[in-house]
């Protein structure tokens, strides 16, 4: 990659008027990285950078927030196609939205009373906005490694093997909970977050970089992971958690031949 091809964040966020603290927290929480780094600190970014930051301003369009974002485009089977297809979607319900509430003002101006409280339900937008993350989940379920996922988790299930989970979970998570307050990509959280990985390979089923990617992504879209695991810290540990192993699968990524 040319450096010629790069821009700064001070570019960045003046051709796409994002302010240059909103790039540095998307950066912080995992959102949208530069693809460099110099040595001064300074941040560049490339098309491809663009490109995703176009994605997430699409996704905030139709109603998602950052967190909803980011476990949609972690997701091992994210598809910009469906994705852009899904907005359309949504955005012809709040298109279909605001006209109505157009029609009922402008009755509303010509003295023409009409009163009308359906047309400030958004159920079905925020019911579209759900199934589609919930269809991420359920694509994701059709992989291989989610089958193995499943059969091991039905057999773990039946000899009762949770209890041994759950404690070495807790100690694992606990130990990741004493860094909640230094960055994810920290030594230590890494470590917890190999170990974790290792311990679900060794026993129950091969944790390969997917596997992980979706783990993380059940961590804080199921409530029951999302629970089991704060209660291991508190209600910031579960999300900790996820930015810690997308930083860890990105980093194993990068180093496949």
């Amino acid at each position: 990659m040319n450096k010629e091809d790069l821009m700064t964040v001070n570019v960045l966020a003046k051709i796409t008027g994002i302010t240059v603290r909103t790039l540095h927290y998307y950066d912080q929480i995992g959102l949208l990285s530069p693809s460099s780094v110099s040595n001064a600190k300074y941040r560049f970014y490339s098309n491809e950078d663009l490109d995703r930051l176009q994605q997430i301003l699409f996704f905030k369009e139709v109603g998602f927030n950052l967190k909803q974002i980011k476990s949609i485009m972690s997701a091992p089977v994210y598809s910009k196609e469906e994705a852009l297809k899904k907005h359309i979607k949504i955005l012809v319900l709040k298109r279909k939205h605001i006209d109505e509430l157009i029609r009922l003002i402008d009755k509303a101006l010509k003295g023409e009373s009409e009163i009308n409280f359906s047309v400030f339900n958004k159920d079905n937008i925020i019911e579209l906005q759900k199934g589609y993350q919930q269809e991420v989940l359920e694509r994701w379920g059709n992989t291989s490694a989610y089958q193995q996922y499943k059969n091991k988790s039905a057999s773990i299930e039946k000899n009762k093997e949770w209890q041994l989970i759950d404690s070495t979970a807790r100690k694992n998570f606990g130990k990741i909970f004493k860094y909640i307050n230094e960055a994810p990509d920290s030594k230590g959280v890494q470590a917890g977050i190999h170990e974790w990985r290792g311990f679900l390979s060794a026993n129950y089923f091969d944790c390969s970089i997917e596997m992980l990617r979706y783990l993380g992504l059940l961590y804080i879209s199921d409530e029951r992971f999302l629970n089991t695991i704060n209660s291991y810290g508190d209600e910031r540990l579960a999300d900790f958690v996820n930015e810690a192993i997308t930083i860890y699968c990105d980093n194993s990524a990068s180093h496949l031949p």
